[in-house]
């Protein structure tokens, strides 16, 4: 089980002490099915009521579930769902239309090869807007 908390600031405007603050919580838990296979599930809040880094007023929970698969000691590959959840109407459909709601219409995979460290890639389907993801490291 891994937890994380980030938080950051942002003066508003030059000579003021008035700030913006965005924060983000994560809990993320893994279980390992075997050598080869485990699944992860992450629960993440993201508040950036300022709209510094994404939109103003936007607070999102998000909730995804993904599966490893490990062929060998050095490659891992990885698939996730993803559901997201605005506290208001910030996510908007291809017709324009605001939801609280979204369930991104991708396919997100990854490959990790391990030789010298670390060199992520990853593949999506079909990109979706700008969505709040912060960064969380590796799972």
């Amino acid at each position: 089980m891994t937890a994380g908390f980030d938080i950051g600031t942002e003066q508003k405007a030059k000579g003021r002490s008035d700030i913006n603050i965005w924060y983000t919580t994560v809990l993320i838990g893994k279980y390992t099915i075997s050598d080869q296979c485990a699944v992860a599930a992450r629960v993440e809040y993201y508040s950036d009521e300022g709209g510094v880094i994404v939109a103003p007023d936007l607070k999102t929970m998000g909730y995804s579930v993904n599966f490893h698969y490990a062929p060998r000691s050095n490659a891992v590959f990885r698939i996730e769902g993803r559901l997201l959840q605005g506290c208001n109407a910030i996510f908007s459909t291809a017709d324009g239309v605001l939801k609280k709601q979204l369930l991104p219409d991708s396919l997100a995979g990854g490959i990790v090869l391990r030789k010298y460290g670390q060199i992520p890639v990853s593949y999506s389907t079909k990109p979706t807007k700008s969505i709040p993801r912060p960064s969380i490291g590796a799972v």
